[in-house]
C-alpha cells in the first residue's frame, strides 16, 4: 500500500543516472562545506578582534598599573616628608618645653635658697646695727658711735647694691 518515500525517489532517475536524492545530499554537503568556511573565516576575524581588543586592554592596564604606581610612589614620598616635618616641629616644641621645665624648677629652687640668703643677711645686718646702737662707748674713744653707724650704713647699702642684680635675676 504505502511505499517508503526513499524508495520513490530512488526508483526516478535525473540526467546523468543519479537520483534526486543523492544530488539533495551533494547539494546539502556543499552548502554545509560553504557554510563551514564562512564559519571558518568569521571565527579567524572573531579571534583577531578579540587578539586586538585584548592587546589594547593589556596595554591600558600597563599604562594604568604604571601611572598608579607614579601616584604611590608620589603619595609615598610626600607622607616620608610630610611625616619629617612633623618630627621636626615634634622635636621644636618638645625641646623648648623640657628646657622651660628644667629651667623653671631650677630658678625656682636658686630663688629660694637665694631668698633664705637675703633673709639671713637682712637679719644679721639688722641684729649688727642693733647690738652696736645698744653699744655704749665711752667718751674717750676715738671711735664714735656715729661713724660706727654710718659705716654699717655704708656696708648695708654697699651690699644691697652688690646683691641688687643677683636679686633683679632671682624675681
Amino acid at each position: 500500500m504505502h511505499q517508503p518515500i526513499t524508495s520513490l525517489f530512488s526508483s526516478q532517475s535525473t540526467e546523468g543516472g543519479k537520483s534526486v536524492l543523492e544530488d539533495e545530499q551533494d547539494d546539502d554537503d556543499v552548502m554545509v562545506t560553504k557554510l563551514r568556511d564562512i564559519a571558518k573565516e568569521r571565527h579567524v576575524i572573531f579571534v583577531e578582534k578579540v587578539t586586538k581588543v585584548e592587546a589594547s586592554v593589556n596595554l591600558k592596564m600597563e599604562e594604568l598599573t604604571s601611572e598608579m604606581s607614579k601616584a604611590v610612589v608620589k603619595i609615598e614620598q610626600n607622607y616620608l616628608r610630610l611625616h619629617s616635618k612633623v618630627d621636626v616641629l615634634v622635636d621644636a616644641i618638645k625641646k623648648p618645653v623640657e628646657y622651660h621645665t628644667l629651667f623653671s624648677t631650677k630658678v625656682e629652687a636658686k630663688t629660694e635658697t637665694n631668698s633664705k640668703v637675703f633673709e639671713k643677711l637682712e637679719e644679721f645686718l639688722g641684729s649688727l646695727t642693733e647690738s652696736l646702737s645698744k653699744l655704749v662707748l665711752s667718751q674717750q674713744s676715738t671711735i664714735s658711735q656715729d661713724s660706727i653707724l654710718k659705716m654699717i650704713s655704708s656696708l648695708e647699702s654697699n651690699l644691697k647694691e652688690d646683691l641688687s642684680p643677683l636679686h633683679r635675676q632671682l624675681l
